[in-house]
């Protein structure tokens, strides 16, 4: 079943809301999708633990995954892709986000633009930047 972007956006906003801080773990660099206390950024927030794998961190989820790997991307693109050294990473994650429901390129792109709140702005200007967010996409900002 797919996910409409605010499905996405509402349950992000919400897990945002909720958990209040980034996903950060002592002795690893930036965000993470899941830390080892419980933590998900706003992206791992909507990945389940059965879906979920180490592989993945690192990788930035956005519209590009989506060109890299998604239905429309050239066998040719794909296979010239493969050869990166993050490719295991990309498509890993691709096929997570693709498997819970997000399953168009302006799905992925909106993704990027929640991952980019929570991994590059603190906490407290999460709530005008995700406001902004639903303005520019045309979303409801849901009730707590």
């Amino acid at each position: 079943m797919q996910l409409t972007h605010q499905e996405i956006f509402t349950r992000v906003y919400r897990h945002l809301v909720k958990q209040n801080c980034q996903a950060l773990e002592a002795g690893k660099t930036g965000c993470q999708y899941r830390t080892a206390d419980g933590l998900r950024c706003a992206v791992g927030s909507l990945i389940p633990d059965d879906l979920y794998q180490p592989s993945i961190e690192g990788m930035r989820a956005g519209a590009v995954l989506w060109d890299f790997w998604g239905p429309e991307a050239t066998g040719e693109y794909k296979a010239a892709r493969a050869g990166s050294k993050t490719a295991a990473g990309e498509k890993a994650l691709f096929d997570t986000l693709f498997n819970i429901g997000v399953q168009d390129r302006r799905g992925f792109q909106l993704l990027g633009d929640l991952q980019t709140i929570h991994d590059s702005m603190q906490p407290s200007a999460w709530p005008q930047s995700l406001a902004n967010i639903a303005a520019a996409w045309q979303l409801e900002i849901p009730h707590a």
